[in-house]
């Protein structure tokens, strides 16, 4: 009974996240328009797995595991990866500020959704 709950529940909530999907993203001509015309062309998506021979990879980490050191690092061929930092510093007070044009519409859309609720 508990594992026929568990598909229940699962086909439920994918279910839910594909309609949510849908919503958040609809594809219509239109969204399929706008993709081309920025340049985006499903036809030309291609993964790329060049330079990764799968045979040295494998003979690589053999010879790695068998050796019997324990700190010694795998050579995988990557493209290098962009590093993004973020500075905690910013957001000590003085170092950050929010313009006050965006904190006056953000304030204008506050009231106007506390106006618009009605009171329970």
């Amino acid at each position: 009974m508990r594992f026929i709950v568990l598909i229940v529940g699962c086909a439920g909530t994918g279910a839910l996240s594909m309609g949510t999907i849908q919503q958040f993203f609809p594809q219509t001509a239109q969204t399929f328009q706008a993709i081309t015309a920025l340049g985006g062309n499903p036809a030309n998506f291609k993964i790329s797995i060049n330079g990764l021979n799968i045979r040295s990879v494998y003979d690589d980490v053999v010879k790695k595991v068998t050796s019997g050191e324990i700190n010694s690092s795998f050579n995988f061929a990557t493209s290098p990866v962009p590093q993004l930092r973020f500075d905690p510093d910013l957001l000590k007070s003085g170092r950050f500020a929010i313009e006050p044009s965006i904190q006056r519409s953000f304030a204008a859309g506050l009231s106007a959704r506390a106006q618009a609720v009605p009171p329970h």
